[in-house]
């Protein structure tokens, strides 16, 4: 539903849950546990635990124990599921034509910002 997209998006809309996110995309299969995202980030374990209960709470981490160890991992679907979400309606209903950068390789035009001007412009330019 959208508000389980929503909260997904709020989730990611802070720079260390950002960071934590991508730290797991990284990752991969194998996953990171706390301590080691802790460390990574330079943050306090609680804060970090308060991090990775917003981003599972958004669907897109989950966790499993291994000893004394969470390990938090990417949920594939949930982000999949986010991903299909936000590009569902691109380039003409036909998400596969976004590129690498995230722009539609079919010329949608974007906004760039140079000091107070804002120009349209197209991938091209």
């Amino acid at each position: 539903t959208q508000q389980n997209f929503a909260s997904a998006l709020g989730a990611l809309a802070q720079t260390h849950r950002l960071a934590t996110f991508r730290m797991l995309v990284e990752a991969g299969e194998s996953g990171l546990p706390a301590g080691t995202i802790s460390r990574r980030l330079g943050l306090a374990p609680s804060t970090v635990s308060h991090h990775l209960a917003q981003l599972e709470s958004g669907g897109l981490i989950g966790a499993t124990r291994s000893g004394r160890n969470q390990i938090y991992r990417l949920n594939r679907n949930g982000t999949r599921e986010l991903i299909t979400f936000l590009t569902q309606d691109c380039c003409g209903g036909d998400p596969g034509l976004i590129g690498t950068s995230g722009t539609c390789a079919t010329g949608l035009a974007t906004t760039k910002q140079a000091g107070s001007d804002t120009k349209r412009v197209t991938p091209t330019d």
